[in-house]
């Protein structure tokens, strides 16, 4: 339809414009049906460098004590003032936050580790919850 001139046709049809069509045609012309594949423009570089990955990994893997900072755990947030005052780039806690989670990396919170591993503790929580709960025979 198109090479008897009736990409107008073809527009009102489909609900779109006569220029539509010729891109669309040109890409199909140009690259066949892997000319139609839309193809994503490569997005905003990180802020973090990937060469950055180990160093930063090991901070969270050491804690903040061994860095010395004074604190119990990592924050996002604190880990982006770390990594200025070390490295000289300023990230915001959610770019770190973005990072750790492409990185598989939960920040180090000590007090539910402890806590679940306890074998005593986990008993006496255990007994706690059956005095609780009512049982299936009142």
């Amino acid at each position: 339809m198109t090479s008897r001139g009736r990409s107008q046709q073809i527009a009102e049809d489909l609900g779109t414009t006569p220029r539509n069509i010729q891109r669309f045609l040109a890409c199909y012309r140009a690259g066949g049906l892997r000319g139609l594949r839309i193809q994503w423009a490569p997005g905003r570089t990180p802020l973090i460098p990937e060469g950055l990955a180990p160093s930063i990994l090991g901070w969270v893997q050491q804690g903040p004590r061994a860095c010395g900072v004074k604190r119990a755990n990592w924050t996002h947030e604190a880990l982006a003032d770390f990594l200025y005052r070390q490295m000289g780039i300023r990230a915001r806690e959610t770019a770190l936050g973005d990072f750790c989670r492409r990185h598989g990396v939960r920040l180090y919170r000590p007090t539910y580790h402890f806590l679940r591993a306890d074998a005593s503790r986990q008993q006496q929580a255990r007994l706690e919850l059956s005095e609780k709960t009512p049982s299936a025979s009142r």
